[in-house]
C-alpha cells in the first residue's frame, strides 16, 4: 500500500455529539447558495468516483445536516461515507501499519445543508462485515475542521432491512425507540472553514479524494463493562454473555492526540468471539460485570484535500472476567414474585455507562459501553423468596433499562 505524502497532513477533524440515521426517506432537491443546483457546481463523482447518492434509489444508510458555528445550513458542501477494514485486519493490524478506508457513498448537501448517503451497490460492504457482521463506517466532511466527522456501524441485518422494507433501524445508541424513528447526524464547520478556508472541490481530478488510516499506538486489552446484577436476600442471578453478543463501544477522537484532548461521541458495535461465564450471584451481592476489549489508536488522514484526527477505537475481543460492586440505582418500577419464579431479561436495551470503557489512563477521558439486552447478552433472576424486581426506567417487563431486586 502507498503511504500518505508526507507534508500534506494538516488541518484537524474531530467528533460532535451526533447520533446516526438510517432511515429511507424520498430524495430531497438541492440547491447551492448562489441559487444554482449544487449537481453543477459539485460533481461527487468526480472527487471519488462514486454516483451521488441523489441519484440513486433505495433506503439511506445515514442522513444528516451541515451547519455553520452560528447554526446556519452548509449548502454545496460534499459528504462522503467510508469504510474501515474488517475486525479481522483491525485486530491484526500492528503499529505502524497502513490501509486505505474506502469510500462507498458520496453527496452533497442541500440548500437547507442536509444530506442522505445511499449505497450504488449494497454488496460492496460485504467484505467490511466479516466476523460481527456488521462494516464499521465513517461519515466525513474532509477538510472541514472540528465536528465534521462521525463513526458508526451498520449491521448486515440492518442493511438487509432497509433492501427489503426501506426503512431501517437507526444504528446509534438509542435502538430501543420505534423503527423509522428519524434520526439525523448533525455535522459542524470550523469557523475557519465556514470563513472560506476550506477548499474549492470543483478544481479536484477524478477520484482525487483519498483517505488512509494508520495504527499509531496498540493501547492493549482494556476492561469495558458489559452488565449488572443487584441482589436482594432470597435472590439468585446470572449474567450471560454468549458467543456473538454485541457490545456498542464510544470511540475517542482528537485533532492532536495529546492526552486529554479526546472527545467521545460516536460508537461502534463490537462482538464477543466466544462465551464468557460470568459467576452466578446471591444474598446481597451486587455486581457491575466488566471484561475486556483492546483499543488502538489510528491516525486517519485524508489528502486532496488534506485533513486528520487521531482515533482510538476497539479492533479486538480479548476476554476476561472483572466486577466491582456499586450501589445499587433507585428502581421504583416494580413486579412481584413468589418464591420459585423468576425472569430472564434478553430484549429491550440495557444501561449506557458513559464511563463504561476504562481509557482514561491512556488518553484522559474513558469511553462509553452498552451491552443488552438481546438473546446473547442476558440476565437471569430466580427468587427463593417472594420478592420485586424493579427497573430504573420502566417495568421489567417492558423496557427497564436497569434492573434491581428488592426485599
Amino acid at each position: 500500500m502507498s503511504k500518505v505524502p508526507a507534508g500534506r497532513w494538516t488541518r484537524p477533524l474531530w467528533v460532535a455529539g451526533v447520533t446516526v440515521a438510517a432511515l429511507a426517506l424520498a430524495p430531497v432537491a438541492s440547491a447551492s447558495p448562489s441559487g444554482g443546483t449544487t449537481e453543477k457546481a459539485i460533481d461527487v463523482r468526480s472527487l471519488v468516483g462514486l454516483s451521488d447518492s441523489r441519484d440513486i434509489a433505495g433506503p439511506a444508510i445515514a442522513a444528516g445536516d451541515v451547519s455553520t458555528p452560528a447554526g446556519k445550513p452548509s449548502a454545496g458542501q460534499p459528504v462522503f461515507l467510508f469504510a474501515w477494514p474488517d475486525e479481522d485486519v483491525l485486530g491484526a493490524a500492528q503499529v505502524g501499519d497502513q490501509f486505505p478506508l474506502v469510500p462507498v457513498a458520496a453527496t452533497v448537501t442541500d440548500d437547507s445543508g442536509a444530506f442522505q448517503l445511499r449505497l450504488d451497490d449494497p454488496s460492496v460492504l460485504d467484505r467490511f462485515m466479516t466476523g460481527d457482521d456488521a462494516a464499521d463506517l465513517s461519515v466525513m466532511v474532509p477538510d472541514a475542521g472540528p465536528s465534521a466527522i462521525h463513526e458508526f456501524s451498520l449491521e448486515r441485518a440492518q442493511l438487509q432491512s432497509a433492501q427489503n422494507a426501506a426503512r431501517v433501524e437507526a444504528a446509534s445508541r438509542t435502538r430501543d425507540k420505534a423503527a423509522g424513528v428519524e434520526r439525523r447526524i448533525a455535522l459542524g464547520l470550523s469557523k475557519a472553514a465556514a470563513a472560506g478556508a476550506t477548499v474549492d472541490w470543483s478544481g479536484y481530478h477524478e477520484k482525487a479524494l483519498v483517505c488512509n488510516s494508520q495504527v499509531k499506538q496498540n493501547l492493549g486489552p482494556r476492561w469495558v463493562a458489559v452488565g449488572e446484577t443487584y441482589n436482594a436476600s432470597g435472590v439468585h442471578s446470572d449474567f450471560h454473555l454468549l458467543a456473538g453478543g454485541t457490545s456498542t463501544l464510544g470511540v475517542g477522537v482528537s485533532g492532536s492526540g495529546a492526552y486529554g484532548s479526546y472527545k467521545s461521541t460516536s460508537t461502534v458495535k463490537k462482538s464477543a468471539e466466544s462465551e464468557v461465564n460470568f459467576p452466578a450471584t446471591s444474598d446481597g451481592q451486587n455486581r457491575q460485570w466488566a471484561t475486556q476489549y483492546e483499543y488502538k489508536k489510528f491516525l486517519v488522514v485524508c489528502v486532496d484535500p488534506n485533513s486528520q484526527a487521531y482515533e482510538v477505537r476497539p479492533t479486538a475481543f480479548v476476554t476476561g472476567v472483572d466486577y466491582s460492586s456499586p450501589t445499587p440505582p433507585s428502581a421504583t418500577y416494580c413486579a412481584s414474585y413468589v418464591a420459585g419464579s423468576g425472569l430472564t431479561k434478553s430484549s429491550s436495551t440495557a444501561v449506557e455507562w458513559s464511563n463504561g470503557a476504562h481509557l482514561g489512563p491512556a488518553i484522559g477521558i474513558d469511553l462509553s459501553a452498552q451491552s443488552g439486552f438481546t438473546s446473547t447478552v442476558k440476565v437471569t433472576y430466580a427468587f427463593m423468596e417472594k420478592r420485586r424486581l424493579c427497573g430504573t426506567k420502566g417495568y421489567p417487563g417492558d423496557s427497564p433499562v436497569r434492573l434491581v431486586s428488592k426485599v
